[in-house]
Order: structure tokens, then sequence, then C-alpha cells
């Protein structure tokens, strides 16, 4: 988040694809990847670009929240409808089942406010410990 500790108590905007969009879902159950082509991971050159990791709203919420900012507002929308699905009639299907349930739509938007004073998140051992004590199998340490 560049630039981020350089405006107090200013106003954050996120907006991202939401890994939990309608298309996504569908793809999975044709037996299709929700990522992006591996080729175009695996021939890349240098750093990769793309996402690692997409989010929930739930999930950007959390995370902006564990860093000390307060939510102003935060939904879905489309922004990739156009470009993802060009037949009108997919648009029309994928649209109507969207005003039913808003969280299948393929991206999300947070706006944030900044405390005064804010100062990044510090490492947490006993969070991460936490974390992850319900993918470590039992009488592991």
């Amino acid at each position: 988040m560049l630039g981020i500790g350089s405006v107090r108590g200013g106003v954050l905007l996120v907006t991202m694809p939401n890994s939990v969009n309608l298309r996504k879902r569908l793809s999975v159950m044709l037996g299709r990847s929700n990522y992006p082509p591996v080729d175009m991971f695996y021939e890349n050159i240098g750093p990769w670009k793309g996402h690692v990791r997409e989010y929930t709203l739930a999930e950007q919420e959390y995370i902006l929240r564990k860093n000390g900012f307060s939510i102003l507002f935060s939904g879905t929308y489309h922004a990739m409808l156009e470009t993802k699905l060009k037949p009108r009639f997919a648009r029309c299907v994928y649209s109507a089942v969207c005003r039913l349930l808003p969280t299948l739509r393929d991206s999300l938007v947070t706006v944030a406010q900044k405390p005064s004073g804010w100062e990044p998140a510090m490492e947490d051992v006993d969070a991460f410990r936490k974390s992850m004590a319900g993918s470590v199998p039992e009488g592991v340490r």
C-alpha cells in the first residue's frame, strides 16, 4: 500500500477481483481453473506480477481491520463483466443472478478510514500460531 503512512487520517480505497464470483465458481464446476492460465505463470520471466491470492469481501475487511482501519463502505460491483462475458444474453443472466446474490459480483470495493497516529501492523507470533493451529496435524509441534 504505497504512500499509506503519509496522510494523517486519510481514506483508503481498495478494489480487487472477487475470488468467489459467479464466473469463477462456474469455471471450477466445469473442471476449469479459477487461476490465471498456467502457461502465463510458468513461462513468466522475472517476478510474477499477477495475483498470488484473491480475497473475498470478508477477508478484505478483515485485513483492513487488523491493520487498524475503520470500514466506511464495503461492497461488490461489476468491473469485468463486459470483458469476461461477451454474449449479451450471458451478461443479462449473470447480472440477474448477481442482483439476487451480490456476493457473486466480479469485483470488491472497500473504503476505509485510517486513524490518526496509525502505524503499520507488526508481526504477531501468537496470532500466526493461532492461525496455523487448524492446519497442523495432531501431535506435531
